[in-house]
């Protein structure tokens, strides 16, 4: 039997989703190791896309057992390895001590996720084990290959776990028992595999770009007519790295009618709503909150969107920007991580900001956002100029099957 075994991370995205229907189509069975945390929100994708799950629960005893078993056995070079290397580093008692307990989170995940691949799987299947993150579930996929030899392994690379700045340790474990392991690495940009490549030091032999992709929304296509407003939506979590400061910011020192829509929810909810009732005119601006994945893009041609924004300080190439240009919104963004493959002159405006925003970006934005009212060709460019460069690039039948012909290859 030709088995896919996913390690798909958190279920509060919409990447697994978009593409478990593919794998589907290519593995007779597909089993996902979850997160514990995550059991009921599994259940009921589990149940809507037909595919197994397994719960994974690092804290439980026995897999505290587990890595001290490992320890004692000498059974665990990579965990001697990596505890090695964060003695070594430059750094206080404190922080290598809290370096040192994240890497066993990691090792007791893998340990437990071992057990229950070895207690569950037939070893004469066909068996792909994959990594949607090179977090947790890599770990435990280097592990299972490691001790089996006879599966093939892979892993993705997006953002919080493989930019290192990203982590508040700014560290991220066991990078070389990854790569040493995997038959192959696909990271979601260029820019991505570039930072992999010059921060490690390893070989491009393992490694390749694959990037991801949305379905396509013709039905919601952007509608262009005249308007005496500009609409302006953004979509993601409500955190710091997500930086909505600068997007009320940046229109609070706009002169021309808008009108801003953010879909999404966060830590930072209360004051970020505090901040655009302190610098925001009355009306301008709605929250909608979190919704479906499949509500998103029907809610921008309600909206009558024009333009999506996104000013975050760290990103790979954010699925919200692909979702917007599918159905032609141009983009606004800073040239941060791989999102100058995405938003280019003709699709959108890349805008240089630093920590704050200066009068130049209010201008260059105020602008671009013009051309929706006073010329309407050039912004039927940039609509027709988004939509293509998601039909091009970023559509999800053309890169998961792709993808997918890659695996199956290994």
């Amino acid at each position: 039997m030709k088995t896919l075994l996913i390690f798909p991370g958190n279920i509060d995205n919409s990447f697994f989703i978009n593409e478990v229907e593919f794998s589907k189509k290519r593995f007779d069975r597909v089993v996902a190791f979850v997160y514990k945390e995550k059991r009921k929100d599994y259940a009921k994708v589990a149940e809507e896309y037909g595919f197994d799950y397994f719960v994974i629960d690092e804290k439980k005893l026995s897999s505290v057992l587990r890595v001290l078993k490992s320890l004692i056995s000498r059974d665990s070079d990579e965990l001697r390895y990596e505890a090695r290397n964060i003695w070594k580093q430059e750094d206080s008692i404190v922080r290598k001590i809290k370096k040192t307990a994240y890497a066993l989170f990691y090792y007791s995940f893998a340990c437990q996720s071992y057990y229950k691949f070895k207690k569950n799987f037939d070893k004469t299947d066909d068996i792909y084990v994959y990594s949607f993150w090179m977090s947790r579930g890599a770990v435990a996929g280097s592990m299972i290959k490691n001790k089996t030899g006879n599966v093939k392994y892979f892993s993705r690379a997006h953002g919080y776990d493989l930019y290192e700045n990203r982590n508040t340790l700014n560290y991220l474990p066991f990078r070389k028992y990854i790569y040493d392991s995997a038959d192959k690495i696909f990271f979601i940009s260029k820019q991505g595999l570039d930072y992999y490549k010059g921060k490690y030091g390893f070989s491009d032999h393992k490694l390749d770009v694959s990037y991801l992709g949305v379905k396509g929304n013709e039905e919601y296509r952007k509608r262009i007519g005249a308007v005496d407003k500009v609409r302006i939506v953004s979509c993601s979590s409500i955190n710091s790295i997500k930086r909505l400061d600068l997007i009320i910011s940046l229109l609070s020192g706009l002169s021309i009618n808008y009108e801003w829509i953010h879909v999404g929810d966060g830590e930072l909810r209360d004051e970020i709503i505090k901040l655009a009732e302190k610098k925001l005119p009355k009306g301008s601006y709605t929250f909608v909150g979190a919704l479906p994945n499949d509500k998103v893009v029907p809610l921008y041609e309600q909206m009558e969107a024009d333009f999506f924004i996104n000013l975050s300080d760290s990103e790979g190439i954010p699925v919200s920007i692909m979702e917007a240009l599918s159905v032609g919104l141009p983009v606004i963004a800073r040239p941060v991580g791989g999102i100058p493959e995405i938003v280019d002159g003709k699709s959108g405006l890349l805008v240089e900001i630093k920590d704050s925003i200066t009068k130049e970006v209010v201008d260059k934005v105020e602008s671009f956002l013009n051309n929706r009212i006073d010329n309407m060709a050039a912004y039927t460019g940039y609509s027709n100029a988004a939509y293509e460069m998601w039909n091009i690039n970023f559509r999800r039948e053309t890169n998961y099957n792709k993808f997918y012909d890659t695996v199956e290859k290994l």
